[in-house]
């Protein structure tokens, strides 16, 4: 029977801490700008990628299907993905390579702007056609520029709970933009024009330079906030950025003590 008491209180602590520890998530899940400010990026890089993600290519090939064997239907298309996957591939290596992302968000719009413009067009040939589809495939190098550059960000402060939690929110937000934003810019009752949709990409595209400059000022602010905390056991870096220096020389410095001592 006392051992029953003794349980008792010690299972309502445990229970009343894992509630703390939920409330406390919460709390500075809401209370984190970089939660808003990512979530809203992630859906503007969404919303880049809509030439791809809505297949409009493909759409565009089978209006023409009286142009194009059944076999070209299914393949032309693949061309989009390939480029998209090269692209973020020689975005990603870039980004790992010079450490900065701003570059790749600035292209990734331009590209986009430019096959937004010639698709716009009405009536444009083949060619130009099938150069704006395959260039809208470069919209995919803004994957490691959003979500790289968030959990850059988000490491910044070592509360890896918060990471999970906004980069999860950055996921669903921008899954829940495509429910609705085919439907309404590029239903395919438009085949093969989407006027309404290239309009939108070009206001798009402008809206994402805006947020990677605002993601740019919440990176600056938080290496600035939490310039002093290490990231995954490493030293926090000077004031050149070379942590890896500093521990290069206490490692050289450890080997030379060790022989002197052999």
């Amino acid at each position: 029977m006392a051992t029953e008491k003794q349980a008792k209180p010690l299972f309502s602590k445990e229970v009343k801490s894992a509630e703390e520890k939920w409330l406390s998530l919460l709390k500075r899940t809401f209370k984190s700008p970089a939660l808003y400010i990512l979530c809203a990026f992630a859906v503007i890089c969404g919303a880049l990628e809509a030439f791809v993600v809505q297949n409009l290519f493909l759409l565009w090939l089978k209006y023409y299907s009286n142009h194009f064997t059944q076999s070209q239907i299914n393949t032309y298309p693949l061309g989009v993905q390939a480029v998209g996957i090269v692209s973020n591939f020689l975005a990603a290596v870039h980004i790992d390579a010079t450490g900065k992302r701003v570059p790749m968000g600035i292209l990734a719009c331009m590209l986009q702007l430019v096959s937004a413009i010639i698709l716009l067009v009405p009536s444009i040939s083949f060619p130009w056609t099938f150069f704006a589809q395959y260039l809208a495939g470069t919209s995919y190098m803004v994957n490691p520029v959003s979500y790289g550059w968030a959990n850059i960000i988000l490491q910044r402060g070592g509360d890896d709970a918060l990471r999970s939690v906004t980069l999860y929110a950055m996921n669903a937000a921008s899954t829940c933009l495509y429910t609705f934003w085919g439907i309404v810019l590029y239903p395919a009752s438009d085949a093969p024009y989407w006027r309404n949709g290239y309009i939108t990409m070009i206001v798009v595209v402008f809206a994402t330079l805006v947020m990677v400059w605002v993601v740019n000022r919440l990176d600056e602010w938080t290496l600035a906030k939490h310039s002093e905390m290490p990231i995954h056991g490493q030293p926090a870096a000077d004031e050149d950025g070379r942590a890896g220096d500093q521990s290069g020389q206490k490692e050289n410095k450890v080997m030379s003590v060790t022989n002197e001592a052999s």
